[in-house]
């Protein structure tokens, strides 16, 4: 019977993690496709599936804040501080570059006060912008190329997002009349989150994502994604 009983605890001991699937929300998936084929690969290491689902900024935080969707796919830290629901994978997985995209003919400006004196365009949902632009003379956009034709149009001074997505707005609509001013205003490590109920997953995913990093996999993603027409 103590034989049985051993054997019976060796196998359950053995048995692989139950396979779920989880719904992570981002505000943007296609500029974030190479992050988009890390955290899913992260969680396939574990045994689970994931599928990134697109909203719009706002909405993406209320849906993962509020265990809607299980994830949030990439965020700056201020987000933890805002959402307390939403557990921070404490490994950096990229980098925001936040930056100013300024009407020509405006010199460029060097950090946030400098924008005190500029109508600024905004992303509803982008919170280190929220933040950092919310005593200025802020404009706030849901349709991110709407926000970008209007500076174009020079109804705005400057726009501020995040680098990456700027310089693909600018190429897709082909405006003529923007530029992004450089350096950045602010660097920030960007962090995948959870949603609380999830809080088990933390240790695990912040192992794996640093095995990702460290072996260059994360890497041959973002390779792999400037290469796709």
């Amino acid at each position: 019977m103590r034989i049985v009983v051993m054997l019976l605890g060796l196998v359950l001991f053995c048995s692989p993690v139950k396979a779920e699937t989880y719904r992570i929300a981002t505000l943007d998936g296609i500029t974030y496709a190479d992050i988009s084929a890390m955290v899913i690969k992260a969680y396939a290491r574990l045994g689970h599936n994931a599928t990134v689902i697109n909203y719009p900024g706002e909405r993406a935080l209320f849906q993962s804040s509020q265990g809607i969707a299980d994830a949030e796919l990439v965020r700056t830290a201020i987000v933890g501080r805002l959402y307390p629901t939403l557990v921070r994978i404490p490994v950096p997985i990229d980098t925001a570059r936040i930056t100013a995209f300024m009407r020509k003919g405006l010199p460029p400006v060097r950090n946030w006060e400098d924008l005190l004196q500029y109508r600024i365009g905004v992303e509803i949902g982008f919170k280190s912008a929220e933040f950092y632009t919310r005593d200025m003379n802020v404009t706030a956009f849901s349709d991110r190329e709407r926000m970008f034709r209007v500076l174009d149009a020079g109804r705005l001074d400057v726009v501020v997002v995040l680098r990456r997505i700027g310089d693909q707005v600018i190429n897709r609509l082909n405006l003529q009349n923007v530029y992004a001013s450089d350096p950045p205003l602010s660097v920030e490590p960007l962090y995948h989150y959870v949603h609380k109920k999830h809080e088990t997953l933390v240790p695990e995913l912040a192992r794996v994502f640093t095995e990702l990093l460290a072996n260059g996999t994360f890497e041959k993603s973002k390779q792999a994604q400037q290469l796709t027409p």
